[in-house]
């Protein structure tokens, strides 16, 4: 069983405010947070709680006294923290970038492609799909992190398994399609590609498509950043129709 970790802090609220408001700072913590209650053994004495964790700052948000932080000035001392687990998966690709209800979310074409544009003409399981359009013959890409990676990718965690599932459906003849996972340094530094399946889906929803990988990463190291890509590979100008299914 998957689990999610949520971090969040009370910044706008008194530290004994009976009804804070929680600022949700997941997309920051950079390491596993380590929480240490109670004592180590029977004949030790109770210790206060602690809880350990490193937090991204490359834009000074968590820096105290930055006017210029989107926390300001809110960073202070004796700001209450909470960390739930919830049982279950989580999707990275948030509101538009996964349901395509408004727009396309941050969903850019990437190589041999015009900008994608949601599209109401088809769709499979939310209310809309984006339309992709291949420039020339050749492959055509779009992904969701336009550049820069560092700055728009999610965050990847060690150990932590993440899946890429979308469907197809081509507007005329069917054409080779795969997901990938774009795996980044910290720094936005290109790494490698994590290639599912490939498909020829036709003028009907092809069935979901998957690729699953771990950033394969050690504690020590687990800055890198996973985006999501859709590679369509053509003989000729051609469009289709993308779904996310997770």
């Amino acid at each position: 069983m998957a689990w999610t970790v949520k971090c969040e802090v009370a910044l706008a609220s008194d530290p004994f405010a009976a009804s804070p408001s929680w600022t949700d700072i997941t997309p920051y913590v950079m390491a596993p947070l380590e929480i240490t209650v109670g004592r180590t053994d029977e004949f030790g004495e109770t210790q206060p709680g602690t809880l350990r964790g490193l937090l991204r700052n490359d834009d000074g948000r968590f820096t105290m006294g930055n006017a210029a932080g989107a926390y300001f000035p809110d960073v202070q001392v004796g700001k209450r923290i909470r960390v739930s687990v919830a049982a279950g998966s989580a999707n990275a690709l948030a509101g538009d970038n996964s349901g395509f209800d408004l727009t396309v979310g941050t969903w850019a074409n990437d190589s041999n492609a015009a900008a994608p544009v949601r599209s109401t003409a088809q769709f499979q399981s939310s209310p809309a799909s984006m339309r992709i359009e291949s420039l020339a013959s050749g492959t055509m890409t779009v992904r969701h992190a336009p550049a820069p990676a560092a700055t728009n990718a999610a965050l990847a965690v060690a150990s932590t398994t993440y899946t890429a599932s979308a469907a197809f459906r081509a507007a005329t003849a069917g054409r080779s399609v795969q997901v990938g996972i774009n795996w980044y340094q910290e720094d936005g530094t290109f790494i490698t590609t994590s290639f599912g399946s490939t498909v020829m889906p036709g003028r009907t929803w092809s069935r979901p498509l998957t690729i699953t990988r771990s950033p394969g990463c050690t504690p020590s190291s687990i800055t890198r950043r996973p985006s999501w890509s859709a590679p369509v590979r053509t003989g000729r100008t051609t469009t289709s129709f993308f779904s996310l299914t997770t």
